[in-house]
């Protein structure tokens, strides 16, 4: 459980923003997925003059990610919250928390992503007067897989928090079907962007390699649901029968109930011969190091970042016929697509690839050229700015950029 954070960050101060200049509150669950996520929206926010306060636990844990937000002009503040599971006495605490801290600000607008910072930011915000409240759903994770229980409780508590959105953003077309049908949310509380957009600039093209016999990356989370041991054992079958392919593994332990055990991973990527290197601060150099890029998820995806930085440095992909990522990858064209938990086909489709660097670096080519039509962070942030400022927000046009 994550202790509520005190020291040396105090709350913001009081009061309403002067002409001009809006207020903009963003609630998240953790630093990382904030600074990873959110920083080039924070950043476009504070140019055009607005003032922006993320709330978020944790800051004294993760001090870089404060950094990374302070020095694209965020003020941070603490908030009590636990994003994993917790009784219901801390789940009350963390919805009294992010009420007393929007309170206290008086924001303009709110800005909540992920499942329970949505959820229990629309029930924080009830009675107080938030001009705009705009959510981002980036997937249904693992909760909203299946037709179970536990995706039958989401979506009824969806549809109690749905009503406090001015807009709810999604990432993908199976997500828009969820929340129109099976939540009943509002056509015009509903709208769909292509990911969360990306620095073309920072995760520019280069070539592959080149090397006849490729290194395969995945890049995310070490949970089952994102297919780790499909990589794996498609990993262990590609290296008997080409012992010179490469495959590496990108991505900390995680503490979600869903995630692998450190000592399992280890054991297992060793038997297989994978490089796990656990978290980098440098995706876009080991990216430039590989030759293709892998991501065999089950997970209900959004629209995952790691694929379109992929796609933007150039790199074929290999993925599952799954939401959120199928939406990205043609098949045949910019990669390959393959039935999810199913690590033969997997392994059929990397040795497909093997040998032959002249259609990896074509796939690799498509790939950037769909990023620069689909994914500049420009135009995705115009659009979300203009549902948090309440006015029509020009969108630039896309071009010129990773040249």
């Amino acid at each position: 459980m994550t202790a509520p954070f005190v020291a040396r960050h105090p709350a913001p101060r009081l009061g309403r923003p002067t002409a001009g200049r809006q207020t903009v509150a963003f609630v998240g669950n953790q630093p990382f997925a904030l600074a990873r996520f959110r920083t080039l929206l924070v950043r476009d926010l504070t140019t055009a003059g607005h003032r922006v306060v993320v709330f978020s636990p944790g800051w004294d844990c993760d001090p870089a990610s404060r950094d990374v937000l302070q020095a694209a002009g965020a003020e941070t503040a603490p908030i009590a919250f636990d994003r994993s599971k917790g009784s219901l006495t801390y789940e009350a605490r963390s919805v009294l928390s992010i009420r007393r801290a929007l309170r206290g600000l008086r924001p303009d607008a709110v800005f909540s992503h992920f499942v329970k910072p949505v959820l229990y930011t629309a029930v924080a915000t009830a009675g107080l007067g938030i001009p705009r409240r705009v959510a981002m759903i980036e997937g249904l994770g693992v909760s909203g897989g299946g037709n179970g229980k536990r995706r039958r409780v989401l979506a009824a508590a969806y549809r109690v928090a749905g009503t406090a959105y001015d807009t709810l953003f999604v990432l993908n077309a199976e997500d828009e079907a969820y929340f129109r049908d099976d939540v009943g949310l509002r056509a015009d509380r509903l709208r769909r962007v292509e990911g969360m957009g990306i620095d073309l600039d920072q995760f520019a093209p280069a070539p592959p390699p080149g090397r006849p016999a490729p290194t395969f990356l995945y890049v995310g989370r070490m949970l089952e649901q994102k297919g780790v041991w499909d990589f794996v054992e498609a990993a262990r079958r590609v290296k008997a029968e080409h012992p010179g392919t490469r495959f590496v593994m990108l991505g900390g332990a995680d503490d979600s109930y869903d995630a692998v055990s450190e000592a399992e991973l280890r054991r297992r990527t060793d038997a297989a011969g994978v490089e796990w290197r656990g978290h980098v601060d440098d995706v876009e150099g080991w990216l430039r190091e590989a030759d293709v890029f892998v991501l065999p998820s089950f997970y209900r995806e959004g629209y995952p970042r790691s694929i379109m930085e992929a796609m933007a440095t150039g790199r074929a992909v290999i993925t599952t016929d799954n939401p959120g990522c199928r939406e990205a990858v043609a098949d045949g064209v910019n990669g390959l697509v393959v039935p999810p938990r199913d690590p033969a086909a997997l392994a059929d489709a990397m040795q497909s690839l093997v040998g032959r660097p002249a259609r990896v670096a074509r796939m690799g080519e498509e790939g950037r050229r769909l990023a620069e039509e689909r994914y500049d962070y420009r135009r995705i942030n115009a659009i979300v700015m203009g549902a948090l400022l309440g006015e029509p927000v020009r969108e630039p046009v896309a071009g010129g950029v990773g040249r």
